[in-house]
Parts: structure tokens; sequence; C-alpha cells
């Protein structure tokens, strides 16, 4: 199962994607639709929340790092939350997620606010 929240801010012109649940082959394209909404919407940032995720594999993995390259050929930042969740962390640091591909992570959606806001301005 995958819940998905869309909320942006307007003053900040951030998109905030929550997931809960499974971040998966079988929910692939829930997934993608949501994130290509996402960038349509052309928003200065995207911040994927994946605190609350139960399981991610390798197609939701890809699926992050193609809509990355996405949003980074559009001048759109994009950053991960995944605070409390240790498993994602090791998944996503041995795949180079973080230091090779150059996505930015946060421990809690504040300070991801927080950074992408003050960025550029």
């Amino acid at each position: 199962m995958l819940d998905v929240n869309t909320k942006r801010d307007d003053s900040s012109n951030i998109l905030v994607l929550t997931f809960r649940g499974e971040f998966d082959i079988v929910h692939r394209d829930i997934i993608d639709s949501y994130l290509t909404e996402a960038i349509s919407k052309l928003p200065r940032a995207l911040i994927i929340d994946l605190s609350d995720i139960s399981l991610i594999d390798s197609s939701g993995i890809g699926i992050l790092i193609a809509h990355h390259a996405k949003l980074k050929s559009t001048g759109i930042r994009m950053a991960l939350v995944v605070n409390h969740n240790n498993n994602l962390i090791e998944k996503l640091e041995r795949i180079g997620v973080f230091s090779d591909i150059g996505i930015d992570s946060y421990k809690t959606l504040d300070e991801a606010m927080s950074s992408l806001a003050n960025l550029n301005q």
C-alpha cells in the first residue's frame, strides 16, 4: 500500500510529496505519476519525504534517480527527507544516491524546508 500527500508552500515555491508505505515496483506507476506532475508545476524545489516508507526496492530508487536527473536539467532542486528510517538511509548510501548522484538529504521536513527556502534568495 502507498499513500501520497502533496503540499505546496507558496511563499517559497517548494513542493513537498510525502509518501507512506511501500516505494516499490508494485507502486511504480503511481510514484512516477506524482513525480511527473510535481515537475510540471515548476516548483523552485521538490522535497520528497520518505520518512514513513516501510520498503524501497531498486525500482523505487531508480525512479528517484531518474526524476532527479529530470529536475536537475530544469534547474529544480530535489531533496529527500529520510529522518529515522535507517534501513532506507543505508540502502540509499550504498548505492551512492547522496554522494555520487548528489541528491540532498535531511533528517526533518522542517530542516529541508528551511535549507531550500534560503537558497538563491
